[in-house]
């Protein structure tokens, strides 16, 4: 990677947006398997979640967020409309639940495609280290987390970590691996798809 991106200067979290959204034009197709790991004060390990992630744009644009541990549960969003699944049934979302899947679903695609400008119409965005792919977002409007750190993988072409503090000091952290870009999808991502789209 060039030193350029990783300098140490207050413009480096912006060059590293810039990067990112650069490398994000050539992605049609993206799969990636999670861990998710939410840390509650009251508790004293960790509640664990375990998914794969899967977005296509070859067509029509799908996302796909899928629970496979403990419990299998998930949705798709395709031209607007949020599915909602689990092992007993698959159903179109009401239109609370369709807000929300709205929401996630946008949040996802900030990261995905990594627009500085839009990014920094919502965060604050500061970059601790600049030795490492990372920035911290500070949201400049009220949401669930007071601050996100984003860990892009050395490449800038896929995000490899997200943390997310509450302002009770809760964390939900979420890492992605066996990532996979304009790739064919994993069986998971493809039995999935092929009941979602017409």
């Amino acid at each position: 990677m060039d030193a350029q991106v990783y300098a140490d200067s207050d413009s480096s979290a912006h060059a590293l947006l810039e990067q990112a959204a650069q490398n994000s034009l050539k992605l049609q197709s993206l799969s990636s398997f999670f861990v998710q790991e939410k840390e509650m004060f009251v508790l004293k390990r960790p509640l664990r979640s375990e998914g794969f992630f899967c977005l296509d744009r070859r067509d029509k644009q799908v996302v796909l967020w899928s629970y496979t541990k403990p419990l299998p549960m998930g949705f798709s969003f395709l031209d607007g409309k949020a599915t909602l699944y689990d092992p007993n049934q698959s159903r179109s979302a009401n239109s609370a639940e369709n807000a929300l899947v709205t929401t996630i679903v946008s949040h996802i695609l900030d990261w995905i495609d990594a627009q500085p400008a839009r990014i920094e119409k919502q965060y604050a965005v500061t970059r601790p280290n600049p030795r490492e792919p990372m920035l911290r977002l500070t949201p400049k409007r009220k949401t669930f987390f007071v601050q996100l750190d984003v860990l892009f993988t050395p490449d800038l072409t896929s995000v490899q970590k997200l943390t997310f503090l509450e302002k009770n000091g809760d964390s939900i952290r979420i890492v992605f691996d066996r990532t996979q870009i304009n790739s064919p999808f994993p069986e998971q991502c493809r039995h999935r798809l092929s009941k979602e789209k017409p």
